[in-house]
């Protein structure tokens, strides 16, 4: 741990962080109802602490796409923060439809009549 340079400290800081966050996020919304609701609030959660963004065109640097999106956002408007919320729109709409599609298979694979939790 002494050979790591700040940067990769921070990045680890960061990720222990966001698996806190994300195990947080589970046992608070597991026994939640519909069910989908609350597979879709932990997915949201981790697709927004996960998802990485470049920090400028043209720079080898990642940062996560929320932070990336905040900082330039707030320096330079919301269209030069397009760098940052584009990938973070496009894996929020790609875990929502994995969710939604997965809940719609769920449903229309339990028996008629059956009172599980299928919803």
């Amino acid at each position: 741990m002494a050979n790591l340079n700040p940067l990769a400290l921070a990045w680890v800081v960061y990720a222990l962080a966001s698996v806190l966050l994300i195990i947080v996020g589970w046992r608070v919304t597991r026994n939640w109802r519909p069910v989908v609701l609350g597979r879709l609030l932990r997915v949201w959660l981790a697709v927004l602490l996960m998802t990485p963004a470049y920090v400028e065109a043209g720079i080898n640097a990642v940062a996560p796409a929320w932070v990336v999106t905040l900082f330039i956002a707030a320096g330079d408007g919301l269209e030069a923060a397009r760098i940052g919320w584009l990938p973070l729109a496009a894996a929020l709409a790609l875990s929502t439809a994995v969710i939604l599609v997965g809940a719609l298979v769920q449903q229309l694979r339990a028996p008629r009549g059956a009172t599980g939790h299928a919803n």
